[in-house]
């Protein structure tokens, strides 16, 4: 039976062919191919065989069908490039987009999301959310719902997230399965990077496929120049796509970043930070071969259709990714990219003390002299080896940091001097978690002051 319905269809092919002019099988040949796109300069869009697609220069067409010819219906012969590029069936769009919510081109729009690579179907995917509570979210639960919601998210309002996904632990742990788990979703969309430069590099039209980005032990080495175009990744509504020696063109950013990372330092995050969700990884697995088959096994025989049934069906009228669950995971990360300014104000939160030079110095409740204070504070730097922040940079940070401090000039030691009216060290701390986001358990090395 399929042998005879193949050769109906070849015959329906052979039928199609003469019925068609020369011209309109060039066309129909070169639109199989080719597209005219309009972006800040007018490109050649040209398909690949992986549905992904590069941007060409018209000159690029013409040299590559400089010796492609056809006769057309009067007998003449024509470029192939050429007579497409002016024939005003050829395939043309107006703008490039990338519309996850709307797979397929539209509206003379090129939609470059090609849609899921599986059909939702409800079914068993238990291990691999057995293994994103216990071994990615190490066992807290609401940590998970969190990471399940985010994931949600991503398939079914990807323009809203703002956040991305850090996930640090040893090797071996289960990070990666976890991620090109969720990565298969997305098929040619799924972009995994090895090199933080690949990420945040001015030449990145490698990320114009690209929806859910995986950046695996993607290092950063503390350089502050790629700091901000990390955080205009995650947030920002657009992005601006570059390749080598050519024009660039902006399309919406609708791209996702989980990093990965067995590195202390694996991101620069602020103390107030609201990008990234930070997760230690548990090692409860590590070495377990079969724990691991089993979780391949199910995702191949059903589990990735059960895995995008399950997000498409998860509510998300309450869920903001902006608003993240109290987790110190992130904290030390915190630390290592504060100023210095912020770090000595913790370690002297921790140790109940401004001049932490004296160990023997109780937090002193109220009043300290705005340059004995600051004097402290450099004294501490000259003996970290950092470089201080002037006077005028440290009082802005105090206050950030302290809502309620208050300035005063009262008489210290016979004399009138500008001071700092602090609250309480425990209304200190309080305020300080409540700015960096972290709970109580960062002054767990602390003793009773």
């Amino acid at each position: 039976m399929s042998d005879y319905i193949t050769l109906c269809e070849k015959r329906a092919e052979e039928i199609t062919k003469k019925t068609i002019t020369s011209e309109e099988r060039v066309v129909k040949e070169m639109n199989s191919k080719y597209a005219v796109i309009h972006t800040k300069s007018t490109y050649i869009l040209v398909e690949k065989e992986d549905n992904t697609f590069v941007l060409d220069s018209r000159t690029s067409l013409m040299n590559l069908h400089e010796n492609d010819f056809f006769i057309d219906s009067e007998g003449k012969q024509q470029n192939k490039a050429k007579f497409w590029l002016k024939h005003p069936d050829r395939r043309t769009y107006k703008n490039l987009v990338f519309d996850p919510t709307r797979p397929g081109h539209y509206d003379g729009n090129y939609n470059i999301f090609k849609g899921f690579t599986v059909a939702p179907q409800k079914g068993d995917c238990s291990l691999f959310w057995r293994h994103t509570l216990e071994v990615i979210c190490a066992g807290n639960q609401i940590h998970f719902e969190y990471l399940r919601k985010w994931m949600a998210c991503v398939i079914q309002k990807p323009s809203v997230l703002a956040t991305a996904i850090v996930l640090r632990g040893l090797q071996g742990t289960g990070k990666n399965i976890f991620v090109e788990t969720f990565g298969k979703l997305f098929g040619i969309h799924f972009l995994t990077l090895t090199n933080l430069d690949q990420v945040v590099g001015k030449f990145n039209s490698h990320l114009q496929n690209a929806y859910l980005i995986f950046a695996n032990e993607a290092i950063w080495g503390g350089n502050k120049k790629e700091v901000g175009a990390l955080k205009a990744l995650i947030t920002d509504k657009t992005i601006f796509i570059e390749a080598k020696g050519k024009d660039g063109y902006t399309i919406e950013n609708n791209r996702h970043l989980i990093i990965c990372s067995n590195e202390d330092w694996a991101v620069p995050i602020d103390l107030d930070d609201r990008r990234f969700f930070c997760l230690n990884v548990s090692p409860k697995y590590k070495g377990k071969t079969e724990y691991f088959k089993a979780l391949v096994q199910q995702m191949q025989s059903g589990g990735l259709n059960a895995l995008l049934y399950d997000l498409l069906h998860i509510d998300l009228s309450d869920f903001d990714p902006c608003i993240m669950p109290e987790n110190d995971s992130g904290f030390d990360m915190k630390m290592k990219s504060a100023s210095s300014a912020e770090q000595y104000v913790y370690e002297a939160l921790k140790a109940g003390a401004w001049n932490l030079a004296c160990s023997e110095s109780a937090w002193e409740f109220g009043t300290r002299s705005c340059k004995g204070l600051h004097k402290d504070y450099r004294d501490w730097c000259d003996e970290e080896g950092m470089k201080p922040v002037n006077s005028s940079e440290f009082g802005k940070m105090l206050k950030k940091l302290f809502p309620s401090l208050q300035k005063g000039r009262p008489t210290l030691e016979g004399e009138r001097c500008r001071c700092y009216i602090f609250p309480s060290l425990e209304k200190c701390r309080e305020e300080f978690q409540q700015f960096t986001k972290q709970t109580a358990q960062i002054w767990e090395e602390v003793q009773d002051v």
